[in-house]
């Protein structure tokens, strides 16, 4: 574990941390039209969902995939809309979470998944003051980590990879 995830970690209360994931970052995640951070269906599944309560998956969406159906199959079976109509999506909301930078700065933000894509996303009204204190760029290897705050609430820490390659 990197110091700068450990140092965080305890300083925020937790006796835990573990890894979530490396991802390079894409430039929709860095967008300011899209304010979210993507997290693939299968880290969501394998590496967050495990660690959480059934209050908190059901807040951000996350229950098993047969415990769901998606708008384009509500459309199929007879629900409202026309097939290929689009109706307005349901609201998101999500999970509170605190999520900190690699230099400590935390924000809230909301965990939740998309029904159609089924990736989950880090996202609300803090993210771009989030993407700005965090310095992350399209092409960045960022580092995602997870804990348990002092008080058992989820938290993430996202911060860019730093490998030191040191020649002599």
């Amino acid at each position: 574990m990197p110091e700068w995830v450990a140092k965080l970690a305890v300083d925020k209360g937790a006796t835990l941390a573990w890894k979530v994931m490396e991802k390079e970052i894409y430039a929709s995640d860095v967008s300011d039209q899209q304010n979210r951070f993507l997290i693939r269906k299968q880290i969501a599944e394998d590496r967050i969902r495990p660690a959480m309560t059934g209050d908190e998956i059901a807040a951000a969406n996350l229950k098993s995939s047969g415990d769901f159906t998606t708008s384009k199959r509500r459309r199929l079976s007879g629900g409202e809309g026309e097939i290929g109509e689009r109706k307005e999506g349901r609201e998101h909301g999500g999970l509170p979470v605190m999520v900190y930078t690699r230099y400590g700065w935390g924000c809230l933000l909301y965990l939740t998944r998309w029904d159609a894509s089924k990736a989950s996303v880090l996202k609300g009204g803090n993210y771009r003051e989030f993407h700005r204190r965090s310095f992350l760029a399209a092409g960045d290897v960022v580092e995602m980590w997870a804990f348990r705050d002092g008080h058992g609430k989820l938290c993430f820490i996202i911060g860019n990879k730093i490998d030191l390659y040191i020649s002599l």
